[in-house]
C-alpha cells in the first residue's frame, strides 16, 4: 500500500471551503488537477472524475463515494479497469483550527498490483496535482464572496478560555491617596485595583490627543534599556508628560480575543470590539471606586466616568509585553478634523458654511429646544440620569407651548394663561388637549415610549435613581424616542430636516458598542450576540 498526503491551511469557514469542493460542477473554474467531475456527491453513489496533473496524460474513474460528512470528510474509492489492478481511496477532510480558519488535508491511499509500476509517477505527477489542486481551493475558497449570513466577531472563538490581563487607564483627576492596592467588589466579583500616580508619558516631537507619538507609557524607571538607547540614537526631540492618577485594574479576558488583537484582518476587527466591550464593563469597577472615595473624603474634584471622560485604555497580557491600546471615544482622539472624500472630492469635516452659520445667528431656539440639545449632548458626556431630565423637560416646555398656541386661537391671553396654570401639573391632560384642539394625534408607540421615560424621569428625580453606565440603553432610548416627540409637537419642516438629517455624519467620533458585557460572580462577561 501506498500513501500520498498534502494539506494546507485556509483563511475560510469550513463551511466555505465544503461548499467549494463539493460543488463539482465548477471543477473546470478552478481545479488544475481534477479537471472535470460529474455525479450526485452521496454516499453510495458512483461519480465520473477526470483527473490530469499539470504535465501530466489524463485518467478517467468512477468512483464510489464512501463517506459524506458535510464541513469536515469527503471519501471516494475508484479503481482502474478491474479492481486488485489499481485502487485508489481519496480522502479530503477539513479541520477546524481557528474561527474562520481550517486545516484542509488530502490525501489517497492506493493498492493493486500496478502500485509499485507506477510510483514513481505518483509521487511525481500526482503528489504535484494534489498541492496544486490545495493551493487553488485555497484561492478559491478566500475570494471575497457576498455570504450567507455575517456579523462582527464571528471570527472569534467565543467559547476560548481566559487568560490573566491588566487594564490601564488615567483618570482626568488626582485621588488624594498614596499609591495602594483596593479590593472592589461588584456583582459579586472581587476586583484588585492598584492606584498610582508615579506614571509618565513620553512623545516624539509633540503631544497628541490620539496618543500615535507616544513612545512610552508608565513609571519613569520602567523605561526598557533598549527602547532608552532608540530615543537617543534617534536624536528625536522627546516631550514628557506628568500623568494623573492612573488605575491599573486586575481582570480576564478570552484568549482568543487576545490573540487575534495581534493579528491582520477581519479577526483584529472583531478583537478590538470585543476588547472595547471588556473595558467598557470595568466602568462598574471604575466608578464604584471613584463613589466610595467620594464618599469617603467629599473631594470637590471627583465624579463618575464615562467613555467621554477615559476614552483611551490599554488592555496588557499580564504574562506577556504586548499591549493593546482601545478608543472609546473616537472623537476625542481626533488630532485633526477627519477628511471627507465623495468620489473626487476630498474636504475637511464641516456641517455647515460660514455665510449659513452667520445667518444660523439670528435664529431663535424653539420652546424647550436648549433641554433638547443637552439632552443629546450629556448622552454623549455620559450623564445619562441627567439626559432623561433634560429630555422630559423639553418635551413639556415644547407641549406647554403647542397648546397655548391652540388656546389663543380661541380665548384670550388672560383666558389662556389661566387656563394653563391650572392644568401645570397635569401633563397628561395638556397632551390630550392639545391632541384634541389640534386635531393630530401622537403615534400609540410614541405615546407608550413618553410614559415609559417620564416614569424613569420620575425615579431619578423622587427615588435618586442613577443610570449606570451598563444602562445607558434606557436612558438612549429615552433621549432618541423624546427628540421624534418633540420634532412632532414642533411640527417645524425646517427644523426637523436640521435635526434629523445627516444624523450618519453627525455621529462620526461618536461612542458605539458591539457587544453586550457585564460583571457577574465569576468575573467579567462578554456575550456573544444571540444571532
Amino acid at each position: 500500500m501506498k500513501e500520498l498526503h498534502s494539506e494546507i491551511e485556509i483563511e475560510a469557514s469550513a463551511e466555505r471551503v465544503w461548499k467549494v469542493l463539493t460543488n463539482i460542477a465548477a471543477f473546470p473554474q478552478w481545479n488544475p488537477f481534477i479537471r472535470r467531475a460529474s455525479g450526485e456527491i452521496t454516499t453510495g453513489e458512483r461519480l465520473e472524475v477526470h483527473m490530469q496533473p499539470s504535465g501530466a496524460k489524463a485518467m478517467t474513474f468512477r468512483p464510489k463515494v464512501l463517506k459524506v460528512e458535510p464541513n469536515r470528510e469527503l471519501r471516494w474509492r475508484g479503481q482502474l479497469w478491474v479492481r486488485g489492478l489499481f485502487d485508489g481511496e481519496h480522502i479530503f477532510t477539513i479541520e477546524n483550527i481557528a474561527p474562520a480558519r481550517v486545516r484542509f488535508v488530502q490525501r489517497e491511499q492506493f493498492s493493486g498490483v500496478l502500485v509499485p509500476l507506477l510510483a514513481r509517477s505518483l509521487d511525481r505527477d500526482t503528489k504535484r496535482g494534489f498541492d496544486e489542486m490545495n493551493q487553488a481551493l485555497k484561492s478559491q475558497a478566500e475570494k471575497t464572496s457576498i455570504p450567507d449570513s455575517y456579523w462582527i466577531g464571528e471570527e472569534l472563538d467565543w467559547q476560548a478560555s481566559t487568560a490573566p490581563v491588566e487594564l490601564y487607564v488615567e483618570l482626568p483627576y488626582w485621588l488624594m491617596v498614596p499609591d495602594c492596592v483596593q479590593e472592589i467588589e461588584v456583582n459579586g466579583h472581587e476586583f484588585l485595583v492598584d492606584i498610582g500616580e508615579n506614571f509618565v508619558e513620553l512623545y516624539a516631537h509633540v503631544v497628541l490627543d490620539s496618543r500615535s507619538t507616544c513612545l512610552y507609557i508608565g513609571p519613569p524607571q520602567g523605561l526598557r534599556p533598549d527602547l532608552l538607547k532608540a530615543i537617543k540614537r534617534s536624536k528625536a526631540t522627546v516631550m514628557s508628560r506628568k500623568c494623573k492618577t492612573v488605575l491599573r485594574i486586575h481582570s480576564d479576558c478570552n484568549k482568543d480575543a487576545l490573540a487575534a488583537s495581534r493579528e491582520t484582518g477581519r479577526r483584529r476587527r472583531a478583537a478590538y470590539a470585543y476588547l472595547t466591550s471588556l473595558c467598557e464593563a470595568h466602568f462598574d469597577v471604575v466608578n464604584r471606586l471613584i463613589q466610595q472615595y467620594r464618599l469617603a473624603t467629599y473631594d470637590y474634584f471627583a465624579y463618575e466616568l464615562s467613555p467621554w471622560d477615559i476614552p483611551m485604555w490599554f488592555v496588557k497580557m499580564r504574562l506577556g509585553f504586548d499591549t493593546v491600546k482601545i478608543i472609546l471615544q473616537d472623537y476625542l482622539t481626533w488630532d485633526r478634523k477627519p477628511m471627507i472624500v465623495t468620489g473626487k472630492t476630498r474636504e475637511r469635516y464641516k456641517l455647515i458654511d460660514p455665510s449659513k452659520l452667520q445667518t444660523a445667528l439670528t435664529l431663535q431656539p424653539s420652546a424647550g429646544e436648549f433641554d433638547l440639545m443637552d439632552a443629546l449632548n450629556l448622552m454623549e458626556r455620559g450623564n445619562y440620569s441627567d439626559a432623561v431630565r433634560r429630555i422630559t423637560t423639553a418635551i413639556e416646555t415644547q407641549t406647554e407651548f403647542a397648546l397655548r398656541q391652540e388656546l389663543l386661537k380661541k380665548h384670550s391671553l388672560p383666558d389662556v394663561e389661566k387656563r394653563l396654570k391650572a392644568s401645570e401639573n397635569d401633563f397628561p391632560g395638556r397632551l390630550r388637549q392639545y391632541q384634541k384642539l389640534s386635531d393630530r394625534k401622537l403615534s400609540d408607540a410614541l405615546a407608550k415610549e413618553l410614559d415609559i421615560t417620564r416614569a424613569l424621569r420620575h425615579s431619578i428625580v423622587h427615588d435618586g435613581k442613577r443610570i449606570p453606565f451598563n444602562e445607558r440603553g434606557r436612558a438612549q432610548k429615552a433621549v432618541d424616542t423624546g427628540r421624534w416627540i418633540f420634532d412632532w409637537l414642533e411640527n417645524q419642516p425646517a427644523r426637523f430636516d436640521v435635526r434629523e438629517k445627516k444624523i450618519g455624519k453627525r455621529s462620526l467620533g461618536r461612542h458605539f458598542s458591539l457587544y453586550h458585557s457585564e460583571i457577574t460572580p465569576a468575573g467579567v462577561v462578554v456575550h456573544k450576540p444571540p444571532f
